[in-house]
């Protein structure tokens, strides 16, 4: 089963709805401990304020019993925009502590520095993939996915950055560590790339 973890802040729908069309069927809308500890795969999405989602998971009793699951039972879990922000360690966005999964923080776009590009970032950017992994896979050159956010990951890691897009300079658009996925785009809104990496995850 795969359960995409319900928070309250996003449209959880659109992506069960794309996890259809890829062809598994066995997914679940869900915040249930007991569904979290047994299922093949976690989908985190999330969209909003940092600390909401933070309260959210606190709120559910999900922050301390979440990243315990995923590391003891290595889980596959793919963050989508703040539902990946919530994976590492706290955002300049919120005063709270995130899940502490990757090191590393979120970090607002620098003003001077992205031109005359705009904060939110919205739209459509090419995404190129810094290093192999099993969401990389069956893309030809460099794909584009559908961005909406203000801040972006840093990472203590250089060697978790998954892929990076341009927004006036170049930011980390996705991480992986082991089993962990994070993704700051919403593959869920971005067609065919965003199907094929759906399709990926859950083909891991």
């Amino acid at each position: 089963m795969i359960v995409v973890l319900d928070l309250g802040i996003s449209n959880v729908v659109s992506v069960q709805r794309m996890i259809k069309k890829v062809g598994y069927l066995n997914v679940k809308i869900s915040n249930s401990k007991h569904d979290l500890n047994n299922c093949e795969k976690i989908i985190l999405p999330g969209v909003g304020h940092y600390d909401a989602g933070v309260k959210s998971l606190l709120n559910l009793d999900l922050i301390d019993f979440l990243p315990r699951a995923i590391k003891e039972k290595n889980i596959p879990t793919l963050g989508i925009c703040l539902g990946a922000q919530l994976l590492l360690s706290r955002s300049e966005e919120g005063k709270r502590p995130g899940l502490g999964l990757i090191n590393g923080y979120c970090k607002k776009f620098n003003k001077k520095l992205i031109n005359k590009n705009k904060i939110p970032n919205m739209g459509w950017l090419e995404t190129r993939f810094s290093k192999k992994s099993n969401l990389s896979k069956n893309f030809e050159g460099e794909p584009r996915f559908y961005f909406v956010h203000s801040y972006h990951f840093c990472l203590e890691n250089e060697s978790d950055i998954l892929c990076y897009s341009n927004h006036g300079y170049d930011f980390p658009a996705g991480f992986q560590n082991k089993n962990i996925f994070g993704l700051q785009f919403h593959p869920e809104k971005s067609h065919s790339y965003g199907k094929q990496i759906i399709e990926n995850f859950l083909n891991i």
